[in-house]
């Protein structure tokens, strides 16, 4: 794959590639996944944005659009929790369901003698598991916190 190119010219001081080419295939599809992931992250956002601005503009539609960043912040932070559970307690089954979705067959799957995996071992993902989660509920909280705020302070609905 054209992308893979410079990764596929890195070579150890012997001269041997530092990445196999299922290695390079498989952060080609990375590539491919995250630009896609990236493009529908924006679109949603834009959509996202349009209903806030539009849920905000008129005062009777406020209290619903605070209600919403509410219960959308405290589903959030329970579908956080069960991520978090997860990955504490069955990490492989989280990792092989998320590279499930993404990835056809066993393409995401090396031995342990492969640079990527040495690179990248397990603890790596479960460290950046963590931190997505962990991050995601602290914006949950807060935006909840504030939703909360707002709608206390918004007058009843009529």
């Amino acid at each position: 794959p054209p992308e893979s190119e410079t990764l596929g010219d890195l070579t150890f001081p012997d001269g041997t590639p530092i990445y196999n080419e299922r290695e390079l295939s498989h952060m080609h599809d990375v590539k491919v996944v995250t630009r896609q992931l990236v493009r529908y992250g924006f679109a949603l956002l834009g959509i996202w944005g349009v209903c806030v601005v539009g849920l905000a503009i008129h005062p009777t539609t406020r209290r619903v659009l605070y209600l919403a960043l509410f219960r959308g912040s405290f589903l959030t932070v329970a579908l956080i929790i069960v991520g978090l559970v997860t990955t504490a307690t069955s990490f492989n089954w989280l990792f092989a369901q998320f590279h499930a979705l993404f990835f056809v067959g066993n393409s995401w799957i090396f031995p342990t003698s492969d640079t990527l995996i040495r690179l990248f071992p397990q603890k790596f993902w479960v460290d950046a598991f963590v931190l997505i989660f962990g991050g995601t509920f602290i914006e949950a909280l807060l935006l909840g916190g504030a939703a909360w705020l707002l709608l206390k302070r918004a007058s009843p609905p009529r």
